[in-house]
């Protein structure tokens, strides 16, 4: 998630997202009740990451992938998924990103659930970690003029980043192709 945000924040920087904007991002992930961190929780943690993987790496990559081969099918289920996230540019790119990893991650598993977990663990970062929880820095805190604080913390993006090519290398090595 950090890498990911960093990438969105860096895209802020040449295409702004408006502070109407950011501040309905930043209540919706507010829970303000017990109730709406469920639904919450449930909505981004649960249901996104199961449906849009079923749709965008079950259904659609591995249909484009038999008839056009998967780099093809990679890049273009990717490009569908960005679309379906439109909004900011940043949201755009920074969903591209995400379903070139996630299909990766597909093809080289053979299977959906990987993807749906990862899918997952993404999409809890924003609501586990709440910036009145704990402040980070262009990842949940906005500035007073509304806009996302300029950056993840450099060390926090190269660490976690770490975490993730080392996780993909493992997963490569120990995964069969699909």
């Amino acid at each position: 998630q950090f890498p990911l945000a960093e990438l969105a924040n860096l895209v802020q920087l040449v295409a702004p997202v408006s502070p109407e904007l950011v501040a309905h991002q930043q209540r919706v992930l507010d829970a303000s009740s017990p109730l709406i961190a469920l639904a919450a929780f449930l909505s981004f943690v649960v249901v996104a990451p199961i449906t849009e993987e079923l749709l965008f790496r079950g259904v659609i990559l591995r249909g484009l992938r038999v008839t056009h081969g998967a780099p093809i099918a990679l890049v273009l289920s990717s490009a569908l998924f960005a679309l379906s996230h439109l909004g900011a540019v940043s949201a755009i790119v920074y969903a591209v990103v995400a379903g070139l990893v996630l299909g990766a991650v597909t093809i080289r598993t053979g299977s959906t659930l990987v993807s749906i977990a990862l899918h997952a663990g993404v999409n809890a970062m924003p609501v586990l970690l709440p910036a009145r929880l704990v402040q980070i820095p262009g990842f949940n805190t906005v500035s007073p003029t509304g806009t996302p604080s300029p950056h993840v913390a450099p060390l926090l993006v190269i660490a976690s980043s770490l975490v993730v090519a080392a996780a993909l290398a493992l997963l490569s090595r120990t995964a069969p192709a699909a």
